[in-house]
């Protein structure tokens, strides 16, 4: 493992940080020890009260992961996410502000390996650093009658293309679902008794072919677009990819 000074990275940061990035800092650090009154408050919290005075001056990540906190923070893999966990309970103030989180990580999943097969079915995997959003995707999964796979590893969800297109189509702005249905439908000819989640299932297959072995590609960002403004704005950009026929899988 790489040695790392994390004192002399705090004392560079801090020297090259500007006044009113050390006072919020600062502020940042000190504030939870007077809620409610002085030292009444949980470690835990004054852990998360550090974590992010150090996210404030640049020693850690905005967007640190677990595995960026044990190297540097030299901590446990599972204090690392007991942290990060705590941290996001504080930071996201409602289940939309959650929920974008979630639209980040559903728009660019990764595709299980296939062998080819027309009839093969395909895992989607979806890599979530953040255990917050994780527990929130499992949540939906079950809500849509699914079970997700984390058995490899708890940051990483493995979903068949049924349950992810049902978390997909769960999420889609319900002021926007009966127009994007409507334009759903039109754009796939898909029978007018098919439902958002039956066409999303087949058009994700589909795609999921062609994705397979695109991973990072132009084909695999343009979907990744398209499934985050459908989640975003409802729109109907990644039904026009093709005509797929048959059954999701």
């Amino acid at each position: 493992m790489p040695s790392f000074d994390m004192a002399a990275s705090l004392h560079q940061q801090v020297q090259a940080a500007s006044r009113e990035r050390i006072q919020e800092a600062l502020l940042a650090l000190l504030t939870p020890y007077f809620r409610p009154t002085f030292g009444t408050g949980k470690t835990v919290e004054h852990e998360v009260s550090v974590l992010r005075a150090l996210k404030l001056l640049g020693v850690v990540s905005v967007r640190a992961t677990e595995l960026d906190l044990v190297m540097t923070l030299r901590v446990t893999r599972a204090k690392a996410r007991a942290l990060l966990y705590h941290a996001q309970l504080a930071d996201v103030q409602d289940m939309a502000a959650l929920d974008d989180r979630v639209h980040e990580v559903l728009a660019y999943p990764r595709i299980g390996k296939i062998s080819g097969r027309d009839d093969e079915p395909i895992t989607w995997l979806l890599d979530v650093p953040f255990p917050l959003v994780a527990d929130r995707i499992r949540q939906l999964v079950r809500q849509e009658g699914f079970i997700s796979d984390g058995s490899f590893s708890p940051n990483l969800i493995k979903l068949p293309t049924a349950a992810y297109g049902a978390v997909v189509a769960c999420l889609v702005p319900p002021q926007k679902r009966e127009a994007l249905l409507a334009a759903a439908r039109e754009s796939v000819k898909a029978s007018h008794s098919d439902d958002l989640q039956t066409i999303l299932g087949r058009v994700l297959w589909h795609l999921g072919k062609q994705i397979a072995g695109d991973v990072g590609g132009p084909l695999t960002q343009e979907v990744g677009k398209e499934l985050y403004d459908l989640l975003k704005k409802g729109g109907s950009a990644l039904f026009k990819q093709l005509s797929p026929s048959g059954d999701g899988r």
